[in-house]
């Protein structure tokens, strides 16, 4: 459902759209063509929002094109291509009132660290990504961030805390779905599925 509203936004972006509402809907296309296994697709499209953010001064759009690289790095077992995104994304944000790609960031940055054995890292970035996200009263933002709480202590083998993470995630998650559903405010209100996990 998702892909087709994004080939009816893509087929209907009016010709003088934002470079913002350019690089968001090319962030949304990424992610959707990730989730579908189109590796090499969404990368390019990640690339190219990348690249109009950064020429037009977009760092909220530049951080969405890194988390999605991100999650595209990890696909291609390019780890250190991942560093790199994931500290971009980090330094992009700096500033940014986006609680929710904030809170992305923090969660990539620590399964980064998990995939390079630093567990005690990882675990510090969830923690903090927490603290965050429950300032900000955003529930996408607490979705990432008890999402990163689950897989830490899943990955210490700690279970039971990890699963009442997950449940709490879940909760977060269900208050995010109507706004997920609902018709997004990109490029003049036209529908497309948001571009969260």
């Amino acid at each position: 459902r998702a892909a087709g509203q994004m080939q009816r936004l893509w087929r209907d972006i009016p010709a003088d759209a934002t470079p913002a509402d350019r690089a968001h809907a090319l962030n949304v296309r990424s992610r959707i063509e990730n989730y579908l296994a189109e590796t090499e697709v969404a990368s390019a499209s990640a690339n190219e929002a990348l690249a109009i953010a950064t020429r037009n001064g977009d760092r909220a759009g530049r951080a969405e094109a890194d988390l999605n690289l991100a999650l595209i790095t990890v696909n291609q077992a390019d780890m250190k291509g991942l560093v790199a995104v994931t500290s971009d994304a980090l330094a992009s944000l700096e500033g940014v009132d986006r609680p929710d790609l904030m809170s992305e960031a923090m969660l990539r940055a620590s399964m980064r660290y998990l995939r390079f054995g630093d567990l005690e890292q990882s675990v510090a970035m969830s923690v903090q990504g927490l603290e965050m996200a429950r300032r900000s009263d955003s529930p996408r933002a607490l979705v990432y961030a008890l999402q990163g709480m689950g897989i830490s202590f899943s990955t210490a083998g700690r279970h039971a805390q990890a699963l009442e993470y997950f449940k709490q995630m879940l909760t977060e998650a269900r208050k995010v779905q109507p706004e997920i559903l609902a018709p997004t405010k990109c490029v003049r209100s036209t529908e497309v599925a948001g571009s969260s996990d």
